[in-house]
């Protein structure tokens, strides 16, 4: 698969000040294992550089992200997709955390896979 194919122009309205709207192009990346992966450990690299003191890294750092990205990837983006990247992740992972806490669900360390015993559905069940 060519990297074109996982990049998709996507119009974003923008106020060309006279009070109209006009299109502007944004990239838009299909995300695959692999961008997830070479984003993370870009992100991580940055974060290990300010010691992790904040949960992104500053304006510096995303420009890094970006251009090595593009060096890794050859997929030019802005620092919007990676922060969107970022948040629905972030949201994911809190997901997970909340699932793992309640009685009878628990994870395979390694796949991934969240498994829940009949009893956790029997009690879903109840409640519905």
């Amino acid at each position: 698969m060519s990297n074109n194919e996982n990049v998709d122009d996507a119009g974003v309205g923008a106020d060309d000040g006279g009070g109209t709207t006009r299109r502007k192009k944004q990239k838009q990346i299909i995300w695959e294992d692999e961008h997830v992966g070479v984003f993370l450990e870009l992100l991580d690299i940055e974060l290990a550089k300010i010691r992790y003191r904040q949960k992104l890294p500053k304006e510096v750092g995303r420009e890094r992200i970006c251009k090595e990205f593009l060096e890794k990837t050859g997929i030019s983006l802005s620092w919007e997709p990676f922060k969107s990247k970022y948040d629905i992740l972030r949201n994911m992972y809190g997901s997970y955390k909340r699932l793992k806490n309640f009685t009878g669900v628990s994870a395979d360390d390694n796949t991934g896979l969240i498994e829940m015993d009949s009893e956790w559905w029997d009690d879903r069940e109840k409640v519905h």
